[in-house]
């Protein structure tokens, strides 16, 4: 499993996971021991603190995924900036996104081809739960891209 995990990001390490119903949940870490911070571009080992976030990603099976990451907080150790604390960005994942990019491409897809609320009902019963504000958003951000 732990394979599968890493062609999501070569950083992340598989856990655990649990099957309830219609969603797998897989739990995941980072395994880096250090980054780079966002503002200053220094590098820190100086772990501040962990969060969890859920991320939704693609089904599997007739089976929604969600991503249940533990993601560290890391001390800016450059004292020049105002900034203290900063969190680690994955690749597969915007800002602060709670679906991983390779999902929104394929809601995006998906409401291209029909409306918005024939898409809703077709991804909250088969690929994700989602509301016709949030497929408006991702379409409009589309067009901009």
């Amino acid at each position: 499993m732990n394979d599968i995990i890493r062609l999501i990001d070569d950083d992340l390490k598989y856990e655990n996971r649990e099957i309830d119903r219609d969603t797998i949940y897989i739990y995941v870490s980072s395994s880096r021991t250090e980054f780079t911070c966002h503002y200053c571009a220094n590098k820190s080992n100086k772990i501040h603190s962990k969060y969890t976030k859920t991320i939704q990603d693609l089904t599997l099976q007739d089976k929604k995924i969600v991503l249940v990451m533990e993601i560290k907080n890391f001390f800016c150790l450059n004292q020049a900036f105002s900034y203290k604390t900063f969190a680690e960005i994955f690749l597969f994942l915007n800002r602060s996104s709670k679906k991983t990019t390779r999902l929104i491409e394929e809601i995006v897809e998906v409401s291209l081809r029909q409306s918005s609320l024939s898409a809703v009902k077709y991804l909250q019963k088969n690929v994700v739960s989602v509301k016709k504000s949030i497929i408006c958003n991702y379409l409009k951000n589309n067009k901009t891209s």
